[in-house]
């Protein structure tokens, strides 16, 4: 009798611990989990201030290409423009894209281009308001734009433009800029 209590207190106490080791491994187990959380937090916040320091950065080197050369500055009789105000431009150009004939889009280029800013392939990245803009389209036309390689394309246009009625003689004018 007096054996099978002990067998049964061991069995007990062999239980108890048991069970015990085990809340301890969860709680452990748990700890880690929250210090990996909180170590992904800060990592998280940290790189998110560096991104911001970084478009504060970009945003005051930017002040300085928003001045416009003299000649357009006579057109807009204005010393200078908001960077606001020119990135929503070519956000507009953008946009209006696909229903622009040559004309409004060159003539929106080149009033964009005469602004000191980065109308480049590369340069246009560099700015991060524009950055969700549709850029394969607007890209594609700034390159080929000036390179004498894009009569086909114009063409095109052209000829959708031409269907809608909107016959110009402007068209067959060679531009120069």
């Amino acid at each position: 009798m007096t054996s099978e209590e002990e067998a049964n207190k061991e069995k007990n106490y062999s239980d108890q611990r048991e069970a015990r080791s085990k809340e301890l491994h969860e709680a452990r187990m748990l700890d880690r989990e929250h210090k990996y959380r909180r170590e992904q937090e800060r990592d998280h916040q940290q790189k998110k201030e560096k991104r911001r320091s970084e478009i504060k950065e970009s945003s005051r080197n930017l002040e300085a290409a928003t001045r416009i050369s003299s000649r357009s500055a006579r057109r807009y009789n204005d010393v200078s423009r908001p960077r606001e105000m020119i990135v929503n431009n070519i956000k507009k150009l953008c946009n209006k894209f696909d229903t622009m004939n040559r004309n409004d889009f060159q003539t929106g280029i080149t009033s964009l281009s005469k602004i000191n800013l980065d109308l480049n392939r590369q340069g246009m990245f560099n700015y991060p308001d524009v950055s969700n803009m549709k850029f394969h389209k607007f890209n594609n036309a700034l390159s080929t734009m000036y390179s004498g390689r894009n009569k086909r394309k114009w063409a095109q246009k052209k000829s959708y433009i031409r269907k809608k009625g909107y016959r110009k003689k402007s068209y067959r004018k060679k531009r120069r800029y």
